[in-house]
């Protein structure tokens, strides 16, 4: 007699709580982002169709990075990992004003998603959330929280979405999930592009790094400090520090590897490969 499958347990953080806020935030991207069209955001810039898309990218790849480093190791290593590359982690790597208006409306949604997944969580919202615990960054988010209707202290729940995301997680949604990921940055397929470095490239060629960050887009390397100054003055976030010290770290544009077009996907990782034996020959010289 076949074993009765075993749902990934999601009551607790890790893969299976992970994946079931991933879907949360994906569904509430979907809801809020579609409404948003054709608006002005606080800062008086419209949402279009093509912001539209760039989230619904945002939300097929949100946290997916979590989910793997889980697969490979511990939890809170993985979660570190995590808010140290996630743009919308505002203790990420990268400074506040080297970040886009994408990923502060990710970070909106991020926060948003608590109280459909997480029933000890705040439960206003996001903009209750961030107007106590995120006072430093409030007024980069307002804008975001105004263009979505969510500028409230309780913005509550929409029945449709707690209903899509309150059922069971197996193995095949885990699967589905990372499947879902790979077709959307096509990162599996893009050997090339990945082994790329940023500092031996921008040496040799003198041009941008393809599809990396724009942030970390320097001749010499980009080089980051832990704990930065946000870190340092968080007592929540100090006490999980696990790096110390300056080195360099490279970032994906994730958003430019989302709108590659699968016809062009053998293409650039070819030219990729090219500038990877020329960078090899120069080496050896």
């Amino acid at each position: 007699m076949e074993e009765p499958r075993k749902p990934l347990p999601v009551d607790v953080p890790g893969v299976g709580y992970t994946l079931k806020h991933r879907y949360a935030v994906e569904a509430l991207i979907s809801h809020y982002c579609k409404q948003a069209i054709g608006k002005k955001d606080g800062n008086g810039e419209r949402f279009t169709e093509q912001d539209y898309q760039r989230m619904l990218f945002r939300g097929k790849c949100h946290d997916m990075d979590k989910i793997l480093c889980g697969l490979c190791y511990p939890q809170l290593t993985a979660d570190y990992l995590h808010r140290l590359f996630a743009t919308h982690h505002e203790e990420g790597l990268l400074d506040m004003d080297q970040r886009c208006k994408y990923d502060f409306m990710e970070m909106i949604f991020d926060m948003e998603s608590a109280k459909y997944t997480k029933p000890d969580k705040w439960g206003g919202g996001a903009y209750a959330y961030a107007t106590q615990y995120k006072q430093n960054i409030i007024g980069t988010l307002l804008p975001y929280f105004q263009l979505f209707g969510l500028d409230k202290e309780d913005s509550g729940v929409l029945a449709s979405i707690k209903e899509q995301v309150e059922h069971p997680y197996y193995e095949e949604d885990l699967l589905d999930a990372i499947t879902t990921y790979l077709h959307t940055t096509h990162l599996h397929r893009l050997n090339g592009v990945a082994r790329l470095d940023d500092r031996g490239f921008k040496e040799l060629f003198e041009e941008p790094v393809p599809f990396r960050h724009p942030a970390t887009q320097k001749k010499d390397g980009t080089v980051f400090t832990r704990p930065s100054k946000l870190t340092a003055a968080s007592k929540s976030f100090q006490n999980r520090e696990m790096m110390r010290g300056t080195y360099e770290a490279q970032l994906f544009d994730m958003d430019a590897l989302c709108t590659i077009l699968p016809e062009d996907i053998d293409k650039i990782n070819e030219k990729a490969l090219e500038y990877l034996k020329i960078m090899g020959r120069e080496h050896q010289r």
